[in-house]
């Protein structure tokens, strides 16, 4: 069964890799004249494309991978490389919004920045007893 579910989930993520990968006779879409990015937008580029790069190399990892185990790994690593670059990104935004003294946006992505790093619970509460005197 583990066998299975590990040649499954290898063939899924192999199509996905082969479905993403650039193709060369793909022609880019020239209707639009190109114009220079802002420092931000550079910058916010710069970021996705080596996350992306970083995703990429990973994904190309879960063909070698033997176990179901390395497969989870290496989607937990592109998971958290994906939050990552998504954070980064805010990060570059709320660095702009604080130069160009945007207070309002300045606060959006402060709120949105603390939401998104706060550490998650479980949603369980936790319910403790109070200590005893003998000590239990």
């Amino acid at each position: 069964m583990k066998t299975i579910q590990i040649v499954l989930v290898i063939l899924f993520v192999a199509s996905a890799v082969v479905s993403a990968a650039p193709q060369e006779n793909s022609a880019a879409p020239s209707a639009l004249p190109s114009r220079p990015l802002s420092p931000m937008m550079t910058e916010i580029t710069a970021a996705m494309e080596a996350s992306q790069a970083a995703v990429a190399e990973l994904t190309r990892g879960l063909a070698h991978a033997s176990s179901v185990d390395e497969v989870m790994a290496i989607q937990r690593e592109v998971t958290r490389l994906k939050d990552e670059a998504r954070l980064e990104t805010f990060r570059i935004q709320l660095r702009y919004a604080v130069a160009e003294g945007r207070t309002e946006h300045v606060a959006k992505l402060e709120s949105l920045l603390e939401a998104m790093t706060a550490p998650r619970t479980s949603g369980v509460p936790v319910v403790r007893e109070p200590a005893t005197a003998g000590g239990r």
